[in-house]
């Protein structure tokens, strides 16, 4: 009898632990924003690539948002042949977010995806 009561404790705690994970994922938002040549407010105009997340953490961060998972892949398409600050670059910048930062990082200029 015990080992059963002892089975269903498990079970009811691993059904619990699921169910917190699926609604976590439901709470995070993925937001993008393209990469000028030098007109993001970060002040990143190019270098490693390690450096533009370092460079977009930490202005989140500086914006009060905190939690952020930043990444980016490079799409030709995007790219702009001119080199003007408000040309793109052909970076675009993914950026997670908590629910509770989704109106703010909409209001820096990032659009849902």
């Amino acid at each position: 009898m015990k080992a059963f009561k002892f089975v269903l404790y498990l079970f009811l705690v691993s059904g619990l632990f699921w169910a917190c994970i699926g609604e976590d994922s439901k709470s995070v938002f993925h937001f993008y924003r393209d990469q000028t040549y030098c007109a993001d407010p970060w002040g990143y105009s190019g270098g490693e690539n390690s450096a533009l997340k370092i460079a977009v953490e930490d202005y989140l961060i500086d914006q009060g948002i905190l939690g952020a998972k930043v990444t980016f892949f490079t799409e030709e398409g995007l790219r702009q042949d001119c080199f003007a600050c408000h040309c793109t670059s052909g970076i675009r910048i993914y950026v997670q977010v908590p629910f509770q930062f989704r109106n703010r990082i909409i209001e820096l200029g990032f659009k849902e995806v």
